[in-house]
């Protein structure tokens, strides 16, 4: 599922103040809030990944590597008031069916994709948060209130046109308006090109979609007024079976497209963990289809795809690049596609150390 890339740098910042964290609080999932009729579910347990062994190191790699972006960091965590020792708990998505509008899809352009929400979980200052994006002048952001949230509108990033005549730029786009209905703002299936929504609920709920509409269902969720989602039983055996998860999800058939794409079929349903199991990393995805053919036309899919990895890994052009795509074809080989009658079992089980390493 593609997200947008300021939502994406707003969770990786929300993120990563969570995986500083030393004294966290356990955020196990909690679908509260998501919407009955959701079709997938992904949380992150920021909290129990700041107790892990590779987020910790990540985070130290990556400030020792780019100091800058550390430098920045930091400043980020002045002017948003987040403490990153306690702050951040939890971060869930929720997968939306998109409405049907009744409008054909142009051609060749597939199904709609689904629509998504975040509900980040935490300690949180308002205040500051709406001062820190004020400040921000390269979010371009507007603060506005919509009933009891306030929201944050970041307007998207738009890519150059190479064919732009630069003699007649376009006119310049007006700020979304926090009352009004957006639903004509998302005629696009391009994330890139819709504003992302930052609501603040209260001081210890936040959330980020890429619609009011959306924003308003979720909160409305929140609130009580509407049913919230059910965890289905599966998952949560999945997700006992496997460990403590630092991530777990569940996509049904409707929200799977994407790994569609991959595997040649579609799953009826697709189990998502991500934890540390004693040393080693474990990352496992589970997909059940509705036939043992389709389960095995799927891993020959796969199984082709992974084989041409080194063909790519040949084209390194020097030393290092080789001696690096070498370690990382050695990595792979813990990656097993399996099947077991209908079910297609993705598994990626290797030593955090060698995985750190690796990115050195």
């Amino acid at each position: 599922m593609k997200t947008t890339r300021t939502t994406a740098t707003l969770l990786a910042f929300l993120l990563t103040l969570g995986f500083s964290a030393t004294q966290a609080f356990s955020a196990p999932i909690d679908p509260k809030g998501v919407p009955a009729d959701a079709i997938g579910i992904v949380h992150f347990d920021v909290a129990l990944a700041a107790k892990s062994a590779l987020v910790p190191a990540l985070k130290q790699l990556a400030q020792k590597q780019n100091k800058d972006s550390a430098q920045d960091l930091e400043k980020w965590q002045k002017l948003t008031g987040i403490d990153p020792e306690k702050d951040i708990h939890g971060a869930t998505i929720a997968f939306i069916k998109p409405a049907d509008t009744g409008e054909p899809r142009p051609r060749f352009a597939g199904p709609a994709l689904p629509t998504y929400a975040t509900i980040i979980r935490g300690n949180f200052s308002p205040d500051k948060i709406i001062s820190a994006a004020k400040s921000a002048k390269e979010l371009k952001a507007t603060v506005a209130t919509r009933g009891s949230l306030t929201i944050i509108t970041i307007p998207p990033t738009k890519k150059p046109d190479p064919f732009a005549d630069p003699d007649n730029p376009p006119a310049p786009e007006q700020p979304a308006d926090a009352e009004s209905n957006d639903s004509e703002s998302n005629d696009s299936d391009d994330p890139d090109n819709k504003p992302t929504y930052a609501a603040i609920v209260d001081k210890g709920t936040i959330l980020l979609a890429p619609s009011l509409d959306t924003i308003d269902k979720i909160a409305a969720t929140l609130a009580g007024k509407n049913k919230s989602y059910t965890l289905p039983d599966s998952l949560t055996a999945f997700g006992k079976k496997e460990g403590s998860p630092m991530l777990l999800g569940y996509m049904s058939g409707e929200a799977s497209g994407s790994a569609a794409m991959m595997m040649g079929d579609q799953p009826k349903n697709t189990f998502i963990f991500l934890g540390e199991k004693g040393a080693a990393l474990r990352f496992h995805i589970l997909a059940e289809f509705l036939s043992a053919k389709a389960a095995a036309d799927s891993q020959k899919n796969l199984q082709g795809l992974l084989a041409m990895l080194p063909m790519m890994a040949m084209q390194a052009r020097t030393p290092d690049q080789s001696a690096s795509a070498k370690k990382a074809m050695d990595v792979l080989k813990s990656l097993k596609v399996t099947t077991d009658a209908a079910n297609l079992s993705i598994l990626f089980e290797h030593p955090v150390a060698d995985l750190i390493e690796l990115m050195k």
